[in-house]
């Protein structure tokens, strides 16, 4: 699919030393330049979860777990601070609404994008 030739060439591009595996540090680049708030300790915390062969690395086939995990994670984070930010539960929220829930969720937009 176009998602995973997507997934694939950005992890042969973090790929510095060219191994065929990231390690931790490989991984978080991956994830901050995909967009996805992930701090150093959770990136370290998904990494052992989806090392299935104890290498101490990240290969493709743990990669692509790891982005689904993350992804998983993410829908179901959203979900979650939807209901709490939805008020009168009518399934929308107003700009201040929306502010905050994206920061609880880890980004930090622009006030004037949101405005």
């Amino acid at each position: 699919t176009k998602e995973h030739t997507a997934f694939m060439v950005v992890y042969h591009r973090f790929d510095f030393d060219n191994s065929g595996e990231i390690d931790t540090k490989e991984l978080a680049g991956i994830l901050s330049w995909l967009g996805y708030a992930v701090t150093s300790d959770r990136v370290a915390q998904i990494a052992l979860e989806v090392d299935v062969d104890n290498s101490g690395s990240i290969n493709e086939r743990e990669y692509l777990m790891c982005m689904r995990r993350i992804r998983d994670r993410e829908v179901e984070q959203v979900r979650t601070m939807m209901c709490k930010y939805d008020e009168d539960g009518n399934g929308l929220m107003e700009g201040c609404e929306i502010q905050q829930f994206l920061k609880n969720l880890g980004y930090h937009p622009d006030d004037r994008a949101i405005a």
